[in-house]
């Protein structure tokens, strides 16, 4: 019988020599790989692998189908019961990389399946007569990167002087981060960097178009564009207009304000230009905030979503993972990397199409459990089109129309989907209210209509038991498999997706 073999590669830093290094470890001894390998020629894996990692990866939550994508690191073990690898200790490991990979005994390397690709954290090490001495790695993958990392890094640095310069006063804007705007926005506050010679930031780079610019919600005349700070600060403009400078977001209003003043603005079109999609606003900001490369990201997953439209203002701290879950969240989407450290998105959808696998009681299916899930839901509440500063009463000029009014003083617009004839079976069913960043009535009826069809019919979600195989370990979040159980009406074969 073959031999199911597992290996880690373990990336650490010398402080001496100020270089990375990779170990090799594998959970049996093998032969080296052969010198004609293609990728890892000659190459010996120390037979010390204890305990690979266990890892696990959700759309969402576990069992859950909305809300914030999730993984679960693990902990890799080495045997160091020799001391051969003290040395760690003082090395640096925290943030590099860590592969596990399963195949047999005899595969060639590009034989084996990656099972993680993924960073970690410092190394625990354990010895005593109590606890085998080992050396812990604590893994994570990509996604925590995400959580922990600022989406704004870039901070005002206060260093104005009178009318020059559009980084505010050390008593004013200095250390705060500076604004993000993607895709379409209405109605956001903007930030005053001089406030001598009243210019306003609304992004941190170039935008597409500033469409608009209010002064207590009455608006204002554009005098047009200006291609350089420059320029914008010797235009002159009259009270009641405006002039932008797009390539670095920023406008000028001619004298004082009367209020607050705000934007609709189509934003940022750094690189390749404008994006509003969900597809492309997550690939602009995981490139050019995250670290990513083209090479990072599943283009074929990209461009299945690259459609509905929305818009997201940054003018606080937060973190890259929570502004890419408010971006897909708005229809139905969930974002990982997946075993190869590449960043996935997709949509949750009804199963549809061939099976890749099914698993059938008593053959390959050692046991499940069926979870709870929520009644089916009856209405659909689904807000889009936010105002991102909501105004009303003294805050609005007299002038300011009754339309623009009713505009202002709610922060989403709102549409609803309904089937009642769902209550007669399940007179208990629910009615959900989805906030999205959808900018688009069309786009918020097609999500409400997609949303409420899979929600309203009776769904399961089943735990199941597997034997490892490396075709099951193949699997991946999103695939369609078929589960066949002599009860609950699946005996005749049922398909699912896969969520975790």
């Amino acid at each position: 019988m073959t031999k199911r073999v597992w290996l880690a590669e373990v990336t650490a830093f010398n402080p001496e020599t100020e270089q990375e290094k990779t170990y090799y470890f594998s959970s049996t001894p093998i032969v080296p790989f052969a010198p004609d390998d293609a990728d890892r020629p000659n190459q010996f894996y120390e037979p010390r692998l204890a305990e690979p990692a266990n890892i696990s990866r959700h759309m969402f939550s576990a069992g859950k189908i909305f809300g914030a994508s999730q993984t679960n690191g693990g902990l890799v073990e080495i045997s160091n019961a020799d001391g051969s690898f003290d040395f760690l200790l003082d090395y640096g490991l925290d943030g590099r990389a860590l592969k596990i990979l399963v195949g047999t005994q005899g595969d060639i390397f590009a034989d084996f399946t990656s099972v993680l690709d993924g960073i970690m954290e410092q190394p625990v090490f354990t010895w005593g007569s109590r606890k085998a001495s080992r050396l812990q790695l604590r893994v994570r993958d990509r996604q925590a990167e995400f959580i922990a990392k600022s989406i704004q890094a870039t901070k005002y640095a206060g260093t104005n002087s009178g009318s020059t310069g559009v980084e505010g006063l050390a008593d004013d804007i200095k250390g705060h981060p500076k604004p993000l705007c993607y895709g379409e926005c209405y109605n956001v506050a903007a930030v005053v960097v001089n406030s001598t010679a009243q210019i306003y930031q609304i992004h941190a780079g170039a935008v597409s178009e500033i469409t608009a610019v209010y002064d207590a919600g009455v608006a204002l005349t554009d005098d047009g564009d200006h291609v350089t700070l420059a320029l914008l600060q010797a235009a002159s403009i009259s009270g009641g207009h405006f002039a932008t400078c797009k390539v670095l977001g920023l406008f000028r209003i001619g004298g004082t304000p009367a209020g607050l003043l705000t934007v609709d603005v189509k934003g940022d079109s750094t690189g390749t230009g404008y994006v509003s999609s969900v597809a492309g606003i997550v690939k602009r900001i995981v490139t050019t905030k995250g670290g990513l490369s083209s090479s990072d990201i599943d283009s074929t997953a990209f461009a299945a979503l690259n459609t509905a439209d929305v818009g997201v203002f940054i003018n606080a701290e937060k973190n890259i993972g929570n502004v890419l879950d408010s971006l897909v969240n708005s229809i139905g989407a969930w974002w990982i990397f997946d075993e190869n450290s590449k960043l996935i998105i997709g949509r949750l959808e009804a199963p549809a199409g061939t099976p890749e696998k099914t698993f059938e009681d008593g053959v390959d299916l050692l046991g499940f459990e069926r979870i709870a899930t929520s009644l089916p839901t009856y209405r659909i509440n689904l807000e889009y089109k936010p105002c991102w500063v909501v105004q009303n009463g003294d805050g609005l000029a007299a002038s300011v129309t009754t339309a623009r009014r009713a505009f202002l003083s709610t922060d989403f617009r709102k549409v609803t989907a309904e089937d009642s004839s769902i209550q007669t079976v399940h007179p208990l069913a629910v009615e959900a209210t989805i906030r999205t960043l959808l900018t688009t009535e069309t786009n918020a009826q097609t999500e409400e209509t997609r949303l409420l069809n899979m929600l309203k019919v009776s769904r399961d979600i089943l735990r199941l038991i597997v034997p490892f195989s490396i075709e099951n370990a193949g699997l991946k979040i999103g695939d369609i498999i078929e589960v066949k159980i002599n009860r609950f009406g699946l005996s005749n074969g049922k398909s699912f997706v896969i969520i975790g």
